[in-house]
């Protein structure tokens, strides 16, 4: 039987509500599931951070993928039947009376859904928004803190954007310059300047040799060695530089979308469509991801080996004397030692065939009780692992120099 002429059930507009509201619902659904599918294979592959909160981050995203598509499906069956031609028996009836609260509590719910995912400690690592005065990371003589599991540290960046080796402002004067090149193990995370590598370098030479060196770190949180080529380039051309001392993370360098790509990326129209939809974080942790999650093993190898050839090519073509060193990565905790053994391999043999690159082997801190030279739970060096590596380098970094001036 017809609704009677006047009945609120065969108005077009709760229909029309309805089918605009299930819509959009369906879409958030769609959305929710495809974010908590991301992010579940982005934590399973080791590309979120943890701050411990309420909620078990693979169970909170399993909760979402299959919330959202059960809201996808539902809005989506609801519109189904409110477009049906001449749908006027009961059930119908029934779905166009409820259509606007039937479309506003999916809403709801996924309201409480992103509301739960962004209150559980999780999220995907490393989006850096776009700067509008260059692609280096910091404002001239910006100063910050970097926090890490109890351990924090202050920034001070120079006119330059980069952060300080010296008390002063500038550079300072030497004969020899020195750039540090690497990620945030170079850069020093949550340690104050005084304990970084490139810092401890010059206060060591500046008692012993003053005059002699003038140090810069260029090390950037996130970086990857595909960046440290581009680095080395930049640097060359812009300020130019006698001597680099790179250190590698391996194979957590691999990325080819690090945080310098990230910056061009990010400016790109379809990055911002894309995060318009999807949550920027989320968005840009996938493209790190990329095939990683299938084919690791085989993408940090392929990545890996072509970066190394670029830089063979790139310190060749300028004559630049490259001293590298590879961190004992944590990725050896996780049963990878053999491939770190290889990957150490691969860089010796690129030093052999290449007279301006010196590889001076693989650095493991010792394991010492009472010693904490990683910061728990984030592998990041502590002061006393930045120092005790400064010390390793410097058995190395003499007699490098000495070779180079004999040389000259």
């Amino acid at each position: 039987m017809a609704d009677a002429p006047g009945d609120a059930a065969s108005s077009p507009v709760p229909a029309a509500l309805g089918v605009v509201g299930s819509v959009v619902a369906a879409a958030l659904g769609a959305r929710e599931a495809v974010l908590g599918l991301l992010q579940l294979l982005l934590h399973a592959n080791q590309m979120t951070y943890y701050d411990p909160g309420p909620w078990d981050g693979p169970v909170l995203f399993s909760v979402e993928i299959v919330g959202g598509l059960a809201v996808a499906g539902v809005a989506s069956s609801i519109v189904a039947r409110l477009l049906q031609d001449g749908a006027v028996d009961a059930r119908a009836r029934r779905l166009r009376r409820l259509a606007v609260p039937a479309a506003l509590l999916p809403i709801g719910l996924l309201v409480a859904l992103s509301w739960a995912r962004h209150g559980s400690g999780y999220f995907a690592m490393g989006f850096v928004p776009p700067r509008s005065d260059g692609d280096w990371p910091f404002p001239a003589h910006h100063v910050f803190e970097i926090e890490r599991q109890g351990y924090r540290g202050t920034v001070h960046a120079n006119a330059h954007g980069h952060r300080r080796c010296r008390p002063e402002e500038g550079e300072g004067d030497g004969e020899i310059t020195v750039t540090w090149i690497g990620d945030s193990f170079v850069f020093g995370q949550a340690v104050d300047d005084e304990a970084t590598l490139c810092w401890r370098f010059r206060e060591h030479f500046d008692a012993q040799a003053p005059g002699r060196f003038r140090f810069r770190n260029l090390g950037q949180q996130g970086a990857s060695l595909h960046s440290y080529v581009d680095t080395l380039a930049y640097v060359h051309d812009t300020y130019g530089t006698d001597l680099v001392v790179m250190g590698l993370l391996l194979p957590n360098d691999a990325e080819v979308l690090d945080t310098n790509a990230q910056r061009r990326v990010s400016r790109a129209w379809w990055f911002r469509l894309g995060a318009s939809i999807l949550d920027p974080h989320v968005l840009y942790a996938a493209m790190l991801m990329h095939i990683k999650v299938w084919r690791s093993d085989f993408f940090e190898w392929v990545s890996i080996d072509a970066a190394l050839e670029d830089l063979d090519e790139e310190a060749r073509d300028r004559q630049l004397p490259v001293l590298v060193y590879m961190y004992d990565s944590y990725d050896r905790s996780f049963g990878r030692g053999g491939q770190l053994t290889a990957y150490a391999a691969r860089v010796q043999a690129m030093a052999d065939g290449n007279p301006w690159i010196t590889f001076a082997g693989l650095k493991s801190e010792p394991y010492e009780e009472g010693r904490v030279m990683r910061i728990p739970g984030d592998s990041h060096p502590t002061p006393e692992g930045h120092a005790w590596m400064a010390s390793q380098l410097l058995v190395d970094f003499e007699p490098w120099v000495e070779g180079w001036e004999a040389q000259r």
